[in-house]
C-alpha cells in the first residue's frame, strides 16, 4: 500500500509540473512559440507519459526480469528528460521566454486594468472616473498584531502558525510594525493584509472594475460620486482596522487623463485602444542605469555578460508596454567601449 501511495505521489507531482510549465509559457513571446515553448511543453508531457508507462508495469514477486528492466528503462528516460527540461527551462529563463512569478502576476494585473478600460469604452464611450489608492509606506506600516490575527483565522495548524508568527516578529521598522522588503513571505503577507479591502470593494461596494497589486489599488466607475463614497469607506477601514493611511497619490480623476500603474501610464484612446507608455520617471531612471553601465564597463569594473544579465529584468518589464520604439532607441544607443572617455560610437561593443 505504501508503494502504491508513493507511485501516486510521483504521478501527481508530474501532473503539477505539466500544469506549471503550461502556465509559465502561456504568455511567452511569439518568437519562442515553436522553439523553446514547444520543447518545454513536450518535455513535460514526455515525463508524465514515461512515469505513467513505468507505473503500468506492475512489479511483484515472480515478475519476469524483462518487465523489471522495462520499468527501469521508463524511469530512466523520465529522469533524463527531467534533467533536460531543467536545462532548457534555464535557457528559456535567460532569454526571457518564461517570466518569473512576479512578472507573471504583474502582467495579469496590467491585462486586467487594460480589459476594464476597454470594457468601459465599449459600454460607456470611455467616459468615467478612476480612483487610485496608494498606502503610505506600506511594508513599514503593516501592524504585526493585525497580521497575526489574520494568520490565526486561516485555520492552520499550531506549528505553522507558530512559524509564521516567528517570521512576522523577526523584523521591526518600528515597535510592532513593518515587514522586510524582498522576502517571499513579506510579499505573501503584504498581499493578504489588504484582503479585507478587496472584500469591501467587491462584496459590499459592488465595484466591478477593481484591481490591486500589493498596495496599488485602481477603481473605475462612470459616476464620480460613487468613487468618492468608496474612498471614504476604504479610508475608514484602512485606518480603523488595518492601521494604515493613504498617501497623497490617492486621488480621483477622469479616465481621459489615464492612470499610472506598475511603472506604466495607461491611456485610453478615443478608438478604445489602451496604450501602456513607460512613465517619464522610470524612463529617466533606466537611462541613468545605462550610463552607469557604460562608465563601469569603460573602467573595467564590469563585463558585457554581467550587464546583459542585469538588463534581463528591464527587458521583461519593457515588453509589457507599448515600448517598441523606446527599446529600439535604447539598445541602439547602448554602446560600450573600454578605457576611453571619448563619446560612444557604433564602433563599440553592443550588449
Amino acid at each position: 500500500m505504501k508503494r502504491q501511495d508513493e507511485e501516486l505521489t510521483v504521478i501527481t507531482r508530474a501532473k503539477e509540473l505539466c500544469g506549471y510549465i503550461l502556465t509559465v509559457t502561456d504568455q511567452s513571446p511569439k518568437k519562442f512559440r515553436f522553439t523553446l515553448v514547444s520543447r518545454l511543453q513536450n518535455y513535460s508531457l514526455d515525463i508524465l507519459e514515461k512515469l505513467y508507462l513505468a507505473n503500468s508495469v506492475v512489479i511483484k514477486e515472480g515478475t519476469p526480469a524483462e518487465d523489471c528492466q522495462k520499468r527501469r528503462n521508463y524511469q530512466r528516460e523520465a529522469y533524463t528528460t527531467l534533467r533536460l527540461l531543467a536545462y532548457i527551462a534555464m535557457v528559456a529563463r535567460e532569454n526571457q521566454c518564461i517570466l518569473n512569478r512576479q512578472h507573471t502576476v504583474m502582467a495579469f494585473a496590467m491585462n486586467r486594468l487594460t480589459g476594464f478600460m476597454r470594457d468601459l469604452h465599449r459600454k460607456n464611450g470611455g467616459e468615467g472616473y478612476i480612483l487610485k489608492c496608494d498606502v503610505r509606506k506600506y511594508f513599514d506600516s503593516i501592524d504585526h498584531a493585525v497580521l497575526k490575527k489574520m494568520v490565526d483565522d486561516m485555520g492552520l495548524c499550531d506549528r505553522t502558525k507558530w512559524l509564521l508568527n516567528l517570521i512576522i516578529d523577526s523584523y521591526h521598522e518600528q515597535e510592532g510594525k513593518g515587514l522586510p522588503m524582498g522576502n517571499q513571505t513579506s510579499q505573501w503577507f503584504a498581499l493578504y493584509y489588504l484582503n479585507g479591502i478587496d472584500r469591501l470593494v467587491k462584496e459590499q461596494l459592488r465595484i466591478r472594475y477593481y484591481t490591486r497589486y500589493m498596495d496599488d489599488m485602481i477603481l473605475i466607475h462612470p459616476d464620480k460620486e460613487v468613487l468618492t463614497q468608496c474612498l471614504a469607506q476604504m479610508r475608514d477601514y484602512a485606518e480603523s482596522v488595518l492601521h494604515l493611511e493613504f498617501n497623497q497619490k490617492t486621488q480621483i480623476h477622469s479616465v481621459e487623463q489615464g492612470v499610472d500603474y506598475l511603472g506604466f501610464h495607461f491611456y485610453l484612446t478615443p478608438t478604445g485602444k489602451v496604450l501602456r507608455l513607460l512613465r517619464q520617471q522610470n524612463k529617466k531612471k533606466f537611462k541613468r542605469k545605462l550610463r552607469a553601465f557604460r562608465r563601469l564597463y569603460r573602467n573595467g569594473e564590469i563585463d558585457s555578460t554581467q550587464i546583459g544579465k542585469s538588463l534581463v529584468s528591464y527587458r521583461g518589464h519593457l515588453q509589457h508596454g507599448h515600448t517598441y520604439h523606446l527599446r529600439k532607441q535604447i539598445w541602439s544607443e547602448l554602446v560600450l567601449r573600454r578605457g576611453t572617455s571619448a563619446p560612444y560610437t557604433q564602433d563599440g561593443e553592443h550588449v
